[in-house]
């Protein structure tokens, strides 16, 4: 009785247990170089539900290869002992998917020998199954190549060759034009060289259908295309008298425009040429005989042709620099600036261009310039932009920037400000005056004012249009940042009693360091 008991356990064991291994249905691709997974999962019999692989037996094996082991998963590790050498680190089962069911074979860098027919065999205690599909490997070849090989007068076609090398199996070679449309083609030139193909084939375009064409080479859903543009085609036509008379009338046009381009540019640059030759002379004097000596500063504000006639010795300092092409002007005027600590260049009628210069050399290690008078001079925010860039440089050592009755504007101010906000910015003398700053503009320098990098001494903003808006943001800004700004100008406003009871609030106050006040 007992040994009919244990038959039935078995039995119902061995049921309990039984389940079928399910495969792919067709053979599996995979692209030579790349990871491909082998779909194996285990199913129970009674239905389509999942059963844990994790206590089987999963053995890969290649059919025909005569079951040579590809590998093994037994007691719940891999067991490659015996594993065919080619595929020696190359394959792995989803350990955490085993309890699902899943007992699929990762395969990565895969070789053409890899190409074959595969067993996976699960077995249990009591029970085992298994299935058996084929590896396909596909190589995706070079990029095709395409070309004109001829042109027929007589037919007016051209004929294309188009080719590509590598590949396994061989692709299919098509010609599409611009919309996607194939062209006339010739049967394909197919050619082996051991496992790969190489593919030819050629294609007629006749010369009123000249178009972009594409050469595409695809095996199942992997393309590779080159394309050829008309240009090619029409360089292969052979040239009417017509066509050479308007090549010749072209070629004599653009010959006219480059002529005109290089007259253009030389005029061009004759501003700009004067203007530096004037910045030059300027600061060939001392700074204090420029401030002193009124006949320099008219000397080099007349014409040119005036001068001509002068035999001053600035005007013969001019006549040397006449000849001077415009790349070692800037050159010498970058030199002139690095030597000297103060520059005054009131009225010179600075542009965008010298304004560079000027940022170039602020902004230069060897720089020496410490006060800059630029006053009467009408300065685009471009301009302003431009000097901003070098006063923000940390080789900077600028202290002192007199900027009065140069028509800034609210978009100047907030440059200037951007300069106030550089942390160890040197600068401690700002002159702003007689600009029609107005309270926004006052607004904008107000967001440098506050900042605690900003250790400005001296504002002067005497005549700018302010009122007691513009003044209560001045005092705002004082208050954020009491700890420099020892004198503040602000005479010929348009300051109501509230804005003047506000600063001098501030200026009687110990905590702050205002000492100077005019309105």
């Amino acid at each position: 009785m007992k040994t009919v008991w244990v038959l039935t356990l078995v039995l119902h064991c061995a049921l309990s247990e039984k389940f079928k291994v399910v495969g792919p249905g067709s053979p599996v691709v995979a692209v030579a170089g790349s990871a491909v997974v082998l779909p194996c999962s285990v199913r129970r019999s009674a239905g389509q539900s999942s059963l844990s692989a994790v206590d089987m037996n999963i053995t890969w094996t290649r059919s025909d290869l005569g079951e040579a082991l590809v590998h093994l998963y037994a007691n719940q590790k891999d067991v490659n002992t015996r594993q065919i050498p080619q595929y020696r680190g190359r394959t792995a089962v989803f350990t955490e998917e085993l309890q699902n069911g899943n007992v699929s074979l990762r395969l990565t860098d895969v070789k053409l020998h890899d190409e074959g027919d595969y067993k996976c065999l699960v077995e249990s205690r009591f029970w085992e199954d298994e299935v058996s599909f084929n590896l396909r490997v596909e190589v995706i070849g070079e990029r095709p190549v395409i070309s004109v090989e001829k042109y027929d007068s007589n037919s007016e076609q051209f004929s294309l060759l188009c080719e590509s090398k590598g590949w396994r199996p061989e692709p299919d070679l098509q010609l599409l034009n611009s919309k996607g449309e194939n062209q006339t083609a010739g049967d394909p030139e197919i050619q082996r060289h051991t496992v790969l193909f190489n593919v030819k084939r050629r294609f007629t375009v006749h010369k009123n259908h000249i178009d972009t064409f594409y050469c595409r080479a695809t095996l199942g859903e992997h393309k590779e295309e080159k394309e050829i543009r008309p240009i090619v085609f029409y360089d292969l036509l052979p040239m009417s008298t017509g066509a050479k008379v308007g090549i010749g009338f072209a070629v004599a046009v653009v010959l006219v425009l480059i002529l005109a381009g290089i007259v253009y540019f030389k005029y061009k640059e004759r501003p700009e040429k004067e203007e530096l030759k004037r910045v030059i002379l300027a600061l060939e004097k001392p700074e204090e005989e420029q401030r002193n000596d009124c006949s320099v500063e008219m000397g080099l504000l007349k014409p040119e042709e005036e001068q001509r006639n002068d035999s001053s010795v600035t005007t013969a300092l001019l006549k040397d620099l006449r000849k001077v092409p415009l790349q070692i002007l800037r050159k010498r005027l970058r030199r002139l600036l690095k030597s000297r600590s103060g520059v005054l260049l009131c009225g010179k009628g600075l542009t965008e261009k010298s304004c560079a210069v000027l940022a170039s050399a602020l902004s230069s290690q060897n720089s020496n310039l410490t006060e800059l008078d630029l006053s009467q001079n009408t300065l685009r925010n471009s301009e302003v932009k431009k000097l901003c860039e070098g006063l923000r440089s940390p080789n900077c050592k600028l202290k002192k920037l007199r900027l009065s009755y140069c028509r800034l504007t609210e978009e100047s101010c907030a440059d200037l400000a951007s300069v106030l906000m550089v942390k160890n910015s040197p600068l401690r003398e700002l002159d702003l005056s007689y600009n029609e700053l107005q309270d926004s503009g006052v607004k904008k320098l107000c967001d440098g004012l506050r900042r605690e990098n900003c250790k400005l001494e001296t504002l002067k903003l005497s005549n700018c249009s302010i009122t007691d808006e513009g003044c209560a943001e001045l005092v705002k800004a004082l208050k954020s940042n009491p700890s420099y700004l020892t004198e503040l100008d602000l005479t010929a406003n348009q300051l109501g009693p509230s804005g003047v009871e506000q600063l001098n609030i501030l200026k009687n106050d110990r905590h702050y360091t205002l000492e100077k006040l005019q309105y």
